[in-house]
């Protein structure tokens, strides 16, 4: 299962913030609240999935629930599969030290999704913790981009080409030269 790329973890959290103006209290954040209000009304509190729908205004035309924001986040997370939202799911909870914790699949669910030991020891409390866990996702993902596109030159310097051989009369003399 591939990993999504940080640049759409990073404007995932772009997203959230768009609506942090109005998810101020901690009340605001209810991981059971599986409605969404179309008329967005100051008070009103969504889940992890219903606020993104706000933040991505799925909710202007139509009737919604969390699962539009949940679909829409695998979307734009990159994942493919028309699976619901299952294969992002799957990716958290197979991906721990990616995710930061082992309650990946309980991410539209469960605050503890959010938990992290010192910054977060009860969960998610608020849509600010929620965005602390993606940038921190965004962060780990990006480390690990950097570290699969980082080129190893030192194995290319080590061998020689087959046709070529070491001229140990010159390394002698520039050693010789060096001291």
């Amino acid at each position: 299962m591939k990993h999504p790329k940080s640049e759409d973890v990073f404007k995932l959290v772009e997203t959230f913030k768009s609506v942090l103006p109005l998810a101020t209290r901690e009340d605001h954040l209810n991981m059971m609240q599986g409605s969404v209000n179309n008329r967005y009304e100051c008070g009103t509190v969504h889940c992890h999935g219903g606020w993104y729908a706000i933040a991505k205004n799925l909710h202007k035309n139509q009737t919604i629930d969390f699962v539009s924001g949940m679909i829409q986040m695998r979307i734009d997370l990159g994942f493919e599969n028309d699976d619901y939202y299952r294969e992002l799911i799957r990716w958290a909870s197979g991906n721990p030290e990616i995710w930061g914790n082992n309650h990946g699949d309980d991410m539209f669910g469960n605050r503890m999704a959010f938990y992290h030991e010192q910054k977060r020891p009860k969960g998610a409390q608020n849509l600010q913790h929620i965005i602390d866990h993606w940038t921190e996702v965004g962060e780990r993902l990006k480390a690990l981009e950097d570290q699969q596109n980082r080129v190893d030159i030192t194995k290319e310097l080590a061998v020689l080409p087959a046709e070529e051989t070491l001229d140990s009369k010159l390394i002698k003399n520039e050693l010789t030269t060096i001291s």
